[in-house]
């Protein structure tokens, strides 16, 4: 389960929100939402998996898995994705 977030940390979000956009639209769009941000490594790993694509050329997944550091079996995964 996450970490919920702290009343601080919501509160500094809800004012960045309310500065960017209206405290109108703050309410109208928040009231009773759960909202979820991802953690960075997700778009590492989504940045990661475009280049691996890019640079497959056809058969060299032990290549791509060396130079990621990640299993030829993940490199399959990705480029095919399964």
């Amino acid at each position: 389960m996450p970490k919920p977030m702290s009343y601080d940390a919501l509160d500094q979000l809800y004012q960045r929100f309310c500065a960017d956009f209206g405290p109108d639209v703050a309410e109208k769009e928040l009231s009773g939402c759960r909202i979820s941000i991802p953690k960075a490594s997700y778009f590492i790993r989504e940045a990661r998996n475009k280049r691996i694509k890019m640079l497959f050329h056809g058969g060299n997944y032990e290549e791509l898995a060396l130079r990621f550091g990640i299993t030829t079996r993940l490199v399959r995964r990705i480029v095919h994705g399964d």
